[in-house]
């Protein structure tokens, strides 16, 4: 019998955030192992008042009770041998195929262990916070419980889970991107060298406060003793940040690999927030020396690569910019590129997804 796979997320495509990249990229990968035998139900962004119905029965924005009804009938028409859920917060519905269609491998994306983001933004004083930390930790343990293969995208995160839900992950799903780089543009890159230095770094992501507050900490306390200028590209970041002679923000633009070619190196003083972060790969697929902190490079093989810089203090930022200088590889690192499509593009990841599901379909 050939095997099913139904696929229950929204449709990305133009994915702007981290994690909407992450579960795009995962589509892609589950439908190149599974081809015709893939199958999706798209769930729709919901209204402001779906929103607000749907958080009073505890389901986490995006999913509604009719999602419920058309799924069972989506179900039924394919009959799927596995069925993907996109996210660890949609746990109600997790419960609910379980219950109802007890024969069918159910796997559960975990993109974060999200309570501890919960917990984070917690506060005795606040209400949403409350509920805030109640879904979560509801959609999340149900997730937990009903799923057959909880999958998580990097070592730290399943080692979180079992901390918190004594449970680790059953699968630890390679994070990957896209490789956008062809032959020609890589030899093209590696020809231009010494043409791309401009003392500019870059920082992309959305207006995100695990974003914002890295990037606040390394503006204050670093940019200005440093030589460079520092460009912003992320949906929502002209709100957060504004224009100086040493900044420049850019909001959602289409194309970043401008942005990726013209910058010496790439910035991540990341200083919270979980899962892996899909700036640090597409960094290694432009081949770009990394300046950033330990979160960054979690679950990322970087190991003995000439131009990655781990940051754990203000003093290694400042010594490793001017290092960065002294040693000459501000330009396009092809080490670093090879080390991504290794390891890190889809293309990779496909190999090892395809051996997990060889593994779980003879269980």
């Amino acid at each position: 019998m050939i095997s099913k796979l139904l696929y229950i997320g929204h449709n990305l495509e133009k994915p702007k955030t981290g994690g909407e990249i992450a579960s795009k990229n995962m589509q892609i990968v589950l439908k190149m192992i599974f081809e015709k035998n893939f199958f999706r139900y798209d769930l729709k962004y919901n209204s402001k008042i779906e929103k607000i119905f749907s958080r009073c029965i505890f389901f986490y924005p995006g999913l509604l009770i009719s999602d419920f009804k058309r799924i069972s009938n989506y179900i039924y028409a394919v009959r799927p041998n596995y069925v993907f859920i996109e996210t660890a917060q949609y746990g109600a519905l997790v419960k609910y195929i379980k219950k109802h269609f007890p024969h069918i491998k159910l796997l559960t994306f975990f993109h974060n262990i999200e309570i501890e983001y919960a917990r984070s933004y917690f506060s005795l004083k606040n209400i949403k916070s409350w509920y805030f930390y109640v879904l979560t930790k509801y959609n999340e343990t149900c997730s937990i419980r009903y799923s057959d293969y909880c999958m998580t995208i990097n070592e730290n995160d399943s080692k979180l889970m079992e901390k918190v839900y004594a449970k680790s992950a059953d699968c630890v799903f390679p994070f990957s991107v896209k490789n956008t780089l062809s032959e020609g543009e890589i030899l093209k890159l590696e020809q231009s060298k010494h043409e791309i230095h401009n003392h500019n770094c870059l920082f992309v992501g959305s207006n995100f406060f695990g974003n914002t507050d890295g990037l606040n900490w390394f503006i204050q306390n670093i940019l200005p003793k440093a030589d460079v200028h520092l460009t912003i590209v992320g949906n929502g970041m002209s709100k957060a940040f504004s224009n100086s002679e040493k900044i420049t923000v850019f909001d959602y633009v289409d194309d970043l690999s401008v942005f990726y070619n013209e910058t010496d190196f790439v910035l991540l003083p990341i200083i919270s927030g979980g899962g892996m972060k899909t700036k640090t790969a597409d960094a290694l697929m432009y081949g770009k020396a990394i300046i950033g902190t330990p979160e960054v490079f979690f679950g990322y093989k970087i190991e003995n690569l000439h131009g990655i810089y781990i940051c754990k203090s203000e003093n290694d930022f400042a010594q490793a910019i001017e290092q960065i200088y002294k040693d000459n590889i501000f330009d396009f690192n092809l080490p670093i590129h090879k080390r991504f499509t290794d390891c890190h593009s889809i293309e990779s990841t496909i190999l090892y997804i395809k051996k997990f599901f060889d593994r779980i379909s003879k269980e």
